[in-house]
């Protein structure tokens, strides 16, 4: 072996070596961030009835520290952090302002909160803003995030369980492209190389979700052989969902989910657990990443959860990397960056703890739903969207601890438990149905979580009453207004809007193999009380 090849041989181990310290020094300085940022919002229920969010919490020593160690290295390296001018760095700066509009279009047009009656219209504009100033300098890319924390924790009060499932990746995909620009006030790093981090992460939700699936099958091959994706259909229309679709479409969609359920089942798996092979080869990437969007839009049409952010992403991915751009991206694509991406997605569960996508879906379907009364005791459905910006926990009926039965499953009957779920898939009476409730259900009753959410409703509806006879409901125009994470409809009678609402009836319904084994009612809450300042 000559000299010059010992040498070049050496040289190019160094580099993979210095490339490998950088992505180990993104991945560990990622995760302190994500603890820092979210211990940093550390506010009570209270706080959000304050109008401007972010004055009130730049005052609180904790959330100023934090604002101080996120934004003061780039604004004394401003310079240095700024986006430079090469081809790679053009297509790392259009990602990660993607992902910044694409998190702040939501934030910004969430539904006004009744509850703290409120537009925080100061703080919807300080989200755009950083989301736009993202393009222009990356010192935003803290703001947007401090101030995305900071408002979207509203809606964990008082109810608890806020929905992250759609919205964390962009975060956190944020939050890893600040750590790698960061990097560059010690060492030079490359575009592609944070880019190369950033794919990673954003397909490593969908490698986890596979795997996931393929982890509840006793044998590993359960979930796309018995999963019956028919249940999971039947389950979003007793929910609400294409309950306006023509008698012929609906029976179309069903019959096929019946009779061939694993033409869904297995081009899922390959297309999650494929999107490991992302780094393979640039065609390869654009394929996978097109297979994402038809896998979200098969989501859609049978379950009616829209991944749109998710969606839009993709098709951002599609198009840096057509064939005119691949020349500037060769780093992401090599032998060792494919190499080096195989053992990351494997241990991805501890490293960027990805949105676990992954269940049976069951024939039996737990639904809490929410009704306004009106004085001949008449009922009328409050969609969940009359609940926006907390519609997902009404959409998705978290709300069984109001029940003092034992619930099996979760939401849309989605089950972890393979044998549960085959069991549900005999031929059981209501009695056996029944008594396999009470006997492997958990019970969920919650007395606290009750009285809260009979204060949230008292106070909500009672803000939205009043708003609504002063004529004057707030609301966004639609057209600025970004789409819902879940759509779900009425499934009776729906609540108008007209006249107020005197109480509000929640009860729980219980599907099992598409009939009605339940309708019991849980709550009934008086919001005279409120508009007596008795209630709570």
């Amino acid at each position: 072996m000559s000299l010059e090849q010992t040498e070049s041989q050496s040289n190019g181990s160094e580099r993979a070596l210095w490339w490998g310290m950088q992505l180990i020094f993104i991945i560990v300085g990622g995760f302190f961030f994500k603890v820092i940022y979210e211990v940093s919002i550390d506010f009570d229920a209270d706080f959000y009835q304050r109008h401007i969010l972010f004055i009130n919490a730049v005052m609180r020593q904790k959330f100023l520290n934090c604002s101080l160690i996120m934004l003061l290295p780039f604004i004394v390296f401003f310079r240095r952090l700024s986006w430079q001018c090469s081809g790679e760095e053009r297509i790392l700066r259009i990602f990660a302002f993607s992902s910044a509009l694409l998190i702040a279009w939501q934030l910004a047009t969430l539904d006004y909160n009744y509850y703290y009656d409120t537009w925080h219209g100061w703080d919807r504009l300080l989200i755009i803003g950083a989301a736009i100033g993202v393009w222009f300098h990356p010192v935003c890319l803290p703001l947007l995030i401090l101030q995305s924390y900071l408002y979207s924790r509203q809606l964990n009060y008082p109810l608890g369980g806020f929905d992250w499932t759609d919205k964390q990746i962009f975060l956190d995909l944020l939050i890893y492209a600040q750590l790698g620009l960061l990097l560059r006030i010690f060492v030079r790093v490359r575009a592609a190389t944070i880019l190369y981090m950033l794919v990673l992460i954003f397909n490593a939700n969908y490698f986890f979700a596979g795997v996931q699936k393929l982890q509840l099958s006793p044998s590993g091959y359960e979930w796309v052989t018995e999963n019956q994706v028919v249940n999971l259909v039947l389950a979003s229309y007793h929910n609400g969902w294409l309950r306006s679709a023509d008698g012929p479409v609906l029976s179309w969609l069903l019959d096929f989910a019946a009779a061939y359920p694993i033409l869904l089942t297995l081009p899922t798996i390959l297309i999650e657990v494929g999107s490991a092979l992302v780094f393979l080869n640039s065609r390869l990437f654009r394929t996978i990443m097109l297979l994402h969007v038809l896998l979200h839009a098969v989501i859609m049409l049978s379950s009616g959860v829209f991944f749109w952010k998710w969606s839009i992403l993709n098709i951002v991915l599609y198009l840096l990397v057509l064939p005119s751009r691949v020349g500037q991206l060769r780093e992401m694509f090599s032998r060792r960056a494919f190499y080096t991406s195989l053992p990351l997605f494997m241990l991805c569960p501890l490293l960027f703890a990805p949105v676990p996508l992954g269940w049976f879906d069951t024939t039996y379907v737990p639904i809490v739903r929410a009704y306004a009364v009106d004085d001949d005791g008449a009922e009328a459905e409050l969609e969940g969207f009359y609940f926006g910006p907390y519609n997902i926990l009404f959409q998705q009926s978290r709300f069984y601890y109001l029940s003092h039965s034992n619930y099996i499953v979760g939401t849309y009957g989605g089950t972890d438990n393979y044998f549960l779920f085959k069991k549900l898939q005999e031929e059981l009476s209501a009695a056996e149905v029944r008594s396999l409730q009470s006997r492997v259900g958990r019970p969920v009753y919650n007395q606290s979580s009750r009285e809260a959410f009979e204060g949230f409703i008292r106070r909500f509806v009672s803000n939205a009453n009043r708003a609504a006879a002063g004529g004057k409901a707030p609301a966004l125009p639609q057209i600025f207004s970004a789409p819902y994470h879940i759509y779900s409809f009425a499934v009776g009678k729906k609540y108008d809007g007209h006249g107020p609402v005197g109480s509000v009836r929640v009860r729980s319904l219980i599907f099992f193999r598409d009939q009605l084994l339940e309708d019991v009612p849980l709550i009934e809450v008086d919001i005279q009380k409120e508009n007596d300042g008795t209630g709570g």
